[in-house]
């Protein structure tokens, strides 16, 4: 298989732009494939040579400018809330090294900017993250992280190295989003544990207060009227029972409770899921199936989806406990 399939296709961005020469190629030869078959008037209009070849440089001129701005929501939640908790730093730091290394590989091999040109505003976007790591957490490895590209251009002068780390941006891509999906999984269970503890601990204060409830109703009927017998002026005065109950030990509530956070937005995921399947229609008709491709964008599509559905059930989690605290709140104030 010619590396020249790989021009910007890669997985862990998501959202790379199809080469110019494959469309303008798939385009030609469906032309020639329906002449052949005398099907031509019966087909739609296809795209000539020069029109297929702009449509697929201003879709790579689009594809590029809009990835500039995937790591926004992330980034402006991060700088808002100045926390980075539930966040991975490897996942920024290995997206990083997988951009530089595309562009270095496509600069060698002079593509077009449109068919690599997202890996750029990506890996700024990256830049920024970890500098927005560095700068909150005081943490060396994003602040070396930082230096990557630096690090890596003089691959320039070894293009068979740089070849080989390109064909390896399927394992990157798994390297970085494991430890994402890892501490996702990590904080939910956290949470379902302190929901669980939570209700556990207002069942025993309730049940407490209803123990309490039922000995002073006994208490106060213990005697029998019928055997009460007056006192005199000089006994002793017999100790009311208290008004109102005694106060039990504190314990967690729904009311002050709250659960685990995370600075994670899904909105990245969600763009980087829709842009693999994408990627998995347009690699099947306009590069001949190629299963390596097809492969990376089906694994790209399996992990950034698996973060979007545990962003969503954290989401539901909150959600469903803030009502029940309500309701806890609205019951026993």
């Amino acid at each position: 298989m010619s590396l020249s399939k790989f021009s910007g296709l890669s997985p862990v961005g998501c959202a790379a732009s199809i080469p110019a020469v494959s469309l303008s190629h798939a385009s030609s030869a469906s032309v020639t494939s329906a002449a052949a078959s005398g099907s031509v008037s019966h087909a739609a209009p296809m795209l000539s040579p020069a029109a297929a070849l702009l449509l697929s440089q201003t879709l790579g001129a689009l594809v590029s400018l809009g990835s500039a701005v995937v790591k926004l929501p992330q980034l402006l939640r991060v700088l808002r809330s100045q926390s980075t908790v539930g966040l991975s730093l490897s996942l920024y730091a290995l997206e990083l090294l997988s951009q530089t290394v595309a562009v270095l590989y496509h600069r060698v091999h002079n593509f077009e900017l449109s068919t690599y040109g997202e890996n750029i505003t990506l890996g700024a976007g990256n830049m920024a993250m970890l500098a927005a790591f560095a700068k909150i957490n005081k943490d060396p490895r994003a602040f070396i992280s930082l230096f990557l590209p630096l690090v890596l251009t003089p691959l320039t002068r070894f293009p068979s190295l740089l070849a080989f780390l390109q064909s390896l941006s399927i394992p990157l891509n798994i390297a970085s989003k494991l430890p994402q999906i890892v501490i996702n999984h990590s904080v939910a269970t956290v949470m379902q544990r302190q929901m669980d503890a939570t209700r556990k601990a207002w069942k025993a204060r309730h049940q407490q207060q209803h123990s309490h409830h039922s000995n002073h109703h006994n208490a106060a009927s213990l005697t029998p009227p019928s055997t009460v017998t007056p006192m005199s002026p000089a006994s002793p005065a017999v100790p009311a029972l208290p008004s109102s109950p005694p106060s039990f030990p504190s314990s967690p509530s729904f009311s002050s409770h709250r659960l685990p956070s995370s600075q994670l937005s899904s909105i990245p995921f969600a763009l980087n899921f829709l842009g693999s399947l994408s990627r998995l229609y347009t690699t099947r008709t306009q590069l001949d199936s190629d299963r390596i491709m097809l492969l990376g964008f089906i694994i790209s599509c399996i992990l950034n989806g698996t973060i979007v559905l545990q962003c969503w059930n954290m989401k539901r989690m909150r959600r469903n406990w803030e009502k029940e605290r309500q309701m806890y709140k609205e019951k026993h104030g």
